[in-house]
């Protein structure tokens, strides 16, 4: 914890109050392994002592703090519609395929735990929404690559409105459109020749 502080000090002073849901996010992920994980060194380096309360994963008492850490986590993401930024063309979307493989993995393999039947929705739910936030966000990427695709000189070119090629100062730019009339009567094609 005194790493990741030392880490987020930094980080604070050059993008200030925007880090802090990643500050929360990170020491919450450090007291949950605190609470439920066995045991973690919390205050290394300055101590290389073990701090754990040693709640078993399959507890009754870590299934109902599991539950109220989705039930609150869902209830805020709906609240500050962020549920519905994440099913929007982001670039970043792309980066949720790392917390979906996390979430995943131990529900298909057991790695590199066993999770209780108990929590299997609110970990599907989280798979699901990351899922579905880099789904849409491939398919906004693709669709724009078809796009560009289609727009490109050579792919479609339209037998009346032809694409002109050019790489000289003043010509055309590539890509741009000319008149077939344009075409015909002025071979030159430059703003100077017109």
């Amino acid at each position: 914890m005194v790493i990741v502080s030392l880490l987020f000090l930094n980080v604070f002073v050059i993008y200030g109050k925007r880090v802090a849901p990643y500050f929360i996010a990170a020491v919450q992920h450090l007291l949950g392994d605190y609470l439920v994980g066995g045991s973690v060194q919390l205050l290394w380096p300055v101590s290389v002592r073990w701090y754990g309360v040693g709640i078993e994963m399959t507890s009754v008492i870590n299934i109902l703090m599991e539950w109220t850490f989705f039930l609150t986590s869902l209830g805020i993401m709906l609240r500050t519609k962020d549920v519905w930024t994440l099913f929007q063309p982001h670039q970043s979307n792309l980066l949720l395929s790392i917390p979906a493989f996390t979430v995943l993995l131990p529900e298909l393999f057991r790695f590199p735990l066993s999770v209780p039947l108990e929590l299997m929705i609110p970990h599907l739910t989280y798979l699901a929404i990351f899922t579905f936030s880099v789904l849409v966000d491939l398919k906004s990427s693709l669709g724009t690559t078809n796009k560009n695709r289609s727009n490109s000189p050579g792919l479609a070119i339209s037998k009346y409105r032809p694409a002109i090629l050019s790489s000289q100062e003043g010509d055309l730019k590539i890509g741009q459109r000319i008149g077939k009339r344009d075409f015909l009567f002025n071979p030159c094609h430059r703003p100077s020749c017109r």
